[in-house]
């Protein structure tokens, strides 16, 4: 599959904010999906920049239904057929509960893709049964969280021995305040089920810095294009791991929308490599960079508001 001289464990975020969000995983036999966020086409032509096609993965997985992650599903599932792993009340929201190859999981629930151990855990958001999840194969561990207002004590719990983290760090608190937002979206980014702000991103991770002093990889993703900046996010971000004794060696990146992330790749305990045509940290955004493609903007009956944040 793909580069089979690849690591045995990488990943690659293809876009993430508030347009687009969806994640590649992969090992040199196995790879899927976190979210189907791209238009179709869009998917297509980041996982080949890649060297991956949608027919090569084992599946996709769905954090949620909000269109920003779900947006190229129908299209997908149409033209591929993938295996679709996710709750059942996201299937529902999806409207995908009579497709033949959905496999619905609970919110707290450990099962396999390929070689890799999927352990879901509830999050913080105002979606039918949203989730996050830690994606482990062998010593190799990858936190994945985003969308979700807070971080609880179970959420912290299942984050822990990391190798990487996908931490979501939305906005800026002053800078939400300013946004062109109604309050009642502001409130609603800003509340306990929306959206993880850059401080409470920086209040994990210095508990965290002590405990997963090996924490390889930090990518600062679901980056508000109105209401945050990737450079904000990062500082944010880099300051709390260093303050609090966090690995000098950990490598931060912020995820956006514009284009896909290098591809990481966790080698040990003690290295990691990135392969990237770009060297840059931060991968500014571009207003028209994505293309929804019209006919797949509407993927259900709780998912046809696009998400603003």
């Amino acid at each position: 599959m793909g580069d089979s001289s690849l690591n045995a464990f990488g990943f690659s975020l293809l876009s993430s904010g508030s347009k687009a969000n969806s994640t590649l995983i992969t090992d040199s036999e196995c790879g899927f999906l976190i979210d189907a966020g791209l238009s179709c086409r869009r998917t297509e032509q980041r996982l080949l920049e890649l060297g991956y096609s949608i027919d090569e993965l084992a599946g996709i997985v769905l954090t949620h239904e909000h269109s920003d992650h779900v947006v190229g599903l129908k299209t997908i599932i149409k033209k591929y057929r993938p295996d679709i792993f996710t709750t059942s009340k996201t299937a529902e929201a999806c409207d995908i509960l009579d497709y033949d190859k959905l496999c619905c999981v609970s919110s707290s629930e450990t099962f396999s893709i390929g070689n890799f151990s999927l352990d879901t855990f509830p999050v913080w958001h105002d979606a039918a049964e949203p989730i996050g999840m830690v994606v482990s194969k062998g010593e190799y561990r990858l936190g994945y969280c985003t969308d979700t207002g807070r971080v609880c004590e179970n959420m912290k719990s299942r984050l822990k021995d990391l190798s990487a983290l996908v931490i979501e760090s939305n906005h800026d608190l002053g800078l939400l305040g300013e946004a062109p937002y109604p309050d009642r979206l502001k409130n609603r980014i800003a509340g306990d089920f929306g959206h993880l702000g850059n401080l409470a991103a920086a209040d994990l991770l210095r508990g965290m810095a002590k405990e997963d002093e090996r924490l390889q990889f930090i990518i600062a993703a679901h980056i508000s294009e109105n209401s945050n900046t990737p450079v904000i996010a990062l500082q944010e971000l880099e300051q709390a791991w260093a303050a609090s004794g966090g690995w000098k060696d950990s490598k931060f990146f912020a995820a956006t929308a514009a284009a896909a992330t290098p591809f990481f790749q966790i080698r040990s305990a003690l290295g990691s490599t990135v392969s990237s045509a770009s060297s840059s940290q931060t991968l500014l955004e571009d207003d028209g960079a994505i293309d929804l493609e019209g006919s797949e903007s509407n993927v259900g009956a709780n998912s046809k508001m696009r998400e603003i944040a």
